[in-house]
């Protein structure tokens, strides 16, 4: 009876700090700050306990990618664990997790004053020989069992390679979760399951490396990409984690408010997605890259390039957002600032996060391709933001998203390490920079009633909406015209596929229902078998 009481008082006792942590005044800003602080400190004293020199330039990817990326996708993964397992607010289990997070300090402590000072070095999971990936985690349990704290005699032989540090905090954070479990839901089902399943979570997570080389089928992971030599370990791992922290971050968010998730989602604009993703795969096509000789870790930086991009674009949208609400709330009351589904703050706080995904994957990709992404989001500041607002002046407005297209063409040209924006065709850039100045006049059609309150000079403004929807069609005939007279070597094949593509536009754009929809599908239509036919490689 008295142990029993005991027992009661030590779960009120819990409960309570649970709800205080649960309770406690965090937004998504802060938690992001507080936890990168901790990883950063846990770096800092794994830079004492593994005798790792985080001060040289050579440890700037693993402290600021591979690290920090690390840690956060392990804790987006373990808080939708314990949502799955208990059902209890995704945001409530968000906060606590936060203040769990302090666990993570223990290992480099613990490892110091094992090793008297001499630091024990913290490594993934790599079994001494080809093994299946049963006998690796039935050998790994086996070792577990054989001793928790004391291990093996020889490290070196055992198939286990954590730390005493990481083996004790792993056992706190186990018991942690299982207790939370408990208090949660009082399921002993529940209870064994999550014994159980986190197990096989801490094996696949110390030896993610091991298997990404082995479905790869590389020794190593240096030297993998046939792109970029310098996509290696860190950039890589970082990459992997990145994307699953997307995954896991928009599972989060759907959790966590299904309504505004979505409303993201279709503010992102599928088409324009779509189209600036095919403007980064034409620059790629420009690089003479087949993919038949493509591997698998070049699919992964490809993968990771594109989430830059699309990163890249969410947070033009979410500040243009911002920016013109007023004027949105006449020509796009669906957006989800102006129909109030989302609040200022809210969309800035998206916009943030977007921008430095970007920049972050657009690094991890590589430097020549990072310049690209900053130099477009410069572009992007110019053309939405005051004191020069661009996209108030016609033309200059449609020549700058011109220019920023081209980044995004020299981006995918240069993923290939080995390409140099000096050997990029000067007839592209003329081609892009023509075509798009004067067919990115379309886009003001639907936003006319806006720009106009907004005193936003476009054609439409200046001209009126139906003189200016001719004008438009005009220059829009124009641009489907440049292809063949560019490239004049293919001028009699293409010029009569131009001419009716363009008299086809020229009648979308001044339809009394204007739709931009099938505008953009004649767009893709027509570029991408004209690319294929002119720069058939």
């Amino acid at each position: 009876m008295l142990l029993l009481n005991f027992f009661k008082k030590i779960e009120i006792f819990l409960k309570k700090i649970i709800a205080k942590a649960e309770n406690s005044q965090i937004n998504l800003s802060s938690w992001l700050l507080t936890f990168l602080c901790v990883v950063f400190i846990r770096t800092l004293l794994e830079a004492f306990s593994g005798r790792i020199n985080i001060f040289s330039t050579k440890s700037f990817y693993f402290l600021f990618f591979h690290s920090v990326s690390f840690f956060l996708y392990v804790f987006l993964l373990l808080i939708l664990f314990l949502y799955f397992l208990t059902k209890e607010k995704i945001e409530k289990i968000t906060k606590t997790s936060l203040f769990v997070s302090i666990l993570i300090l223990i290992p480099p402590l613990i490892d110091i004053l094992v090793s008297r000072g001499e630091g024990l070095v913290s490594k993934y999971y790599f079994p001494t020989s080809n093994i299946s990936f049963w006998e690796a985690f039935l050998g790994k349990i086996e070792y577990g069992l054989n001793g928790l704290f004391l291990g093996a005699k020889d490290l070196s032989q055992s198939i286990f390679t954590a730390n005493y540090g990481v083996r004790i905090e792993l056992l706190i954070l186990a018991l942690l979760i299982i207790c939370y479990v408990f208090l949660k839901t009082k399921n002993p089902l529940k209870i064994v399951l999550s014994f159980f399943l986190l197990y096989p979570a801490y094996f696949l997570i110390g030896s993610l490396p091991y298997w990404l080389q082995r479905i790869a089928g590389v020794a190593s992971l240096y030297n993998i990409s046939t792109f970029n030599p310098e996509f290696e370990w860190d950039s890589v791992l970082f990459s992997v984690y990145l994307i699953l922290i997307f995954i896991f971050g928009s599972l989060w968010f759907f959790i966590y408010q299904k309504e505004k998730f979505i409303a993201v989602v279709k503010n992102l604009r599928f088409f324009r997605t779509l189209q600036i993703l095919a403007l980064l795969f034409f620059g790629l096509y420009l690089a003479h890259v087949s993919g038949a000789r493509l591997r698998f870790f070049d699919f992964l930086l490809i993968a990771t390039a594109c989430l830059s991009v699309i990163s890249y674009w969410a947070w033009g949208v979410f500040s243009n957002d911002l920016i013109d609400e007023n004027s949105d709330r006449i020509t796009n009351p669906g957006r989800p600032l102006a129909v109030g589904k989302l609040n200022r703050q809210e969309v800035k706080t998206l916009s943030i996060i977007f921008l430095i995904i970007s920049y972050m994957s657009a690094l991890a990709v590589g430097y020549a391709f990072f310049i690209t992404v900053f130099l477009r989001s410069c572009l992007g500041y110019l053309y939405s933001f005051h004191p020069f607002r661009l996209k108030r002046i016609p033309i200059l407005a449609t020549f700058v998203l011109a220019c920023a297209s081209l980044t995004t063409i020299w981006g995918g040209y240069l993923l290939v390490k080995q390409n140099s924006i000096y050997s990029f065709p000067v007839k592209v850039i003329l081609l892009v920079l023509v075509a798009f100045s004067l067919g990115f006049s379309a886009k003001d059609i639907k936003d006319y009633e806006g720009d106009k309150k907004d005193n936003v000079k476009t054609i439409l403004v200046i001209f009126g909406l139906e003189r200016g929807k001719k004008i438009i069609g005009v220059l829009s005939f124009i641009c489907f015209l440049l292809p063949p007279i560019i490239f004049f070597q293919y001028f009699k094949p293409l010029i009569g596929i131009a001419i009716i593509a363009g008299l086809l536009s020229y009648y979308l754009i001044n339809k009394r229902e204007y739709s931009e929809r099938p505008l953009l599908v004649l767009y893709f239509l027509y570029a991408i078998p004209i690319a294929l036919y002119i720069f058939n490689y």
